[in-house]
């Protein structure tokens, strides 16, 4: 049996696969997926690997999110700070151990892009 990756992701290879090429991650906003900011990988040089990660945590409707948000009794948006870090710990482990080990890329030529709590991450 093998192990199941720790994301769920879209993938576009390099035209140079074979090439440490450079490497975008895409990390999506609340209640969105992998295939939302995937839309534009035609639009980054062709030379670029483009990895498009789905958020851990599952919302109602199909939708995912890096961490949770919710209203406090005076009505002030919370985010949930453990669970942001948490996302933040998987990414870079998944970077580090699991697509490394399964794609060529230049480890120290990495770009993150995200919208909303993608946007959030990658910052």
């Amino acid at each position: 049996m093998t192990k199941k990756d720790s994301f769920e992701y879209r993938f576009r290879d390099s035209i140079d696969s074979d090439k440490l090429s450079p490497l975008v991650i895409m990390l999506h906003g609340y209640g969105s997926n992998e295939d939302d900011l995937f839309s534009f990988a035609s639009d980054l040089p062709e030379n670029y690997k483009i990895v498009s990660l789905r958020a851990p945590y599952s919302l109602p409707y199909g939708g995912f999110s890096w961490y949770d948000i919710n209203l406090d009794s005076s009505s002030n948006f919370k985010i949930n700070i453990s669970q942001a870090k948490d996302s933040i710990l998987k990414i870079k482990d998944f970077v580090e151990n699991e697509l490394k080990n399964k794609y060529s890329f230049d480890i120290n030529n990495i770009c993150l892009i995200g919208f909303s709590q993608g946007t959030i991450l990658s910052y």
